[in-house]
């Protein structure tokens, strides 16, 4: 037989349910992206130029990129910025 003073009287013996949160985040910027997906413009040849004289020099490392591209500058401060979002600005939401 259900009765809710019973469940009341023994509140230390249910068990609690936890709330989590699951962040999903993309990554930032890379250099792929910062060499092919900024629009087709006059700078799209000085672009590929610099994406292959740096894919050069990365030959000899068996480096890549443009495959398994690194981040650009604009995608290492994408990541700051959602680093800082998460442990500051995230946190605070929690409370």
């Amino acid at each position: 037989r259900y009765d809710p003073g019973e469940i009341l009287a023994n509140e230390d013996k249910i068990i609690k349910k936890t709330t989590k949160t699951l962040i999903l985040i993309r990554h930032g910027e890379s250099i792929w992206n910062e060499v092919f997906n900024r629009g087709i413009n006059w700078k799209l040849p000085f672009r590929l130029i610099y994406a292959l004289a740096r894919e050069t020099m990365l030959f000899i490392t068996s480096d890549s990129c443009l495959y398994d591209s690194p981040l650009s500058t604009v995608g290492i401060t994408q990541a700051k910025g959602i680093r800082d979002y998460i442990i500051k600005g995230y946190t605070n939401m929690k409370t």
